[in-house]
């Protein structure tokens, strides 16, 4: 996989934790 692909494969993932981390504070 290209460093690119990599990188955006993990802000990804960043923006998904995220997302899920805010939801389960949240509760």
């Amino acid at each position: 996989m290209s460093t690119t692909g990599t990188l955006l494969f993990l802000l990804l993932w960043g923006l998904l934790l995220a997302g899920v981390l805010s939801i389960v504070v949240s509760t």
